[in-house]
């Protein structure tokens, strides 16, 4: 019987994802709020978190798919 090997890397993949869809989540009332939520460049930085958090969610399936 073959002993089946854990690979690290796509689990640390995994939280990174489940990580970015939490920042996408909370960054996204920021993102579309009439600037009533505004606080100096908040609305800036969090669209920078929205979009870098989008790509989780690919990711995520991918890293499922690999198994």
């Amino acid at each position: 019987m073959s002993r089946k090997r854990r690979i690290v890397g796509v689990d640390l993949i995994k939280v990174l994802a489940c990580f970015s869809v939490i920042m996408l989540h909370v960054s996204m009332p920021f993102f579309y709020s009439d600037g009533a939520l505004k606080v100096g460049n908040t609305i800036v930085l969090s669209k920078i978190v929205y979009y870098l958090g989008t790509s989780a969610v690919p990711l995520f399936f991918m890293a499922n798919g690999f198994f």
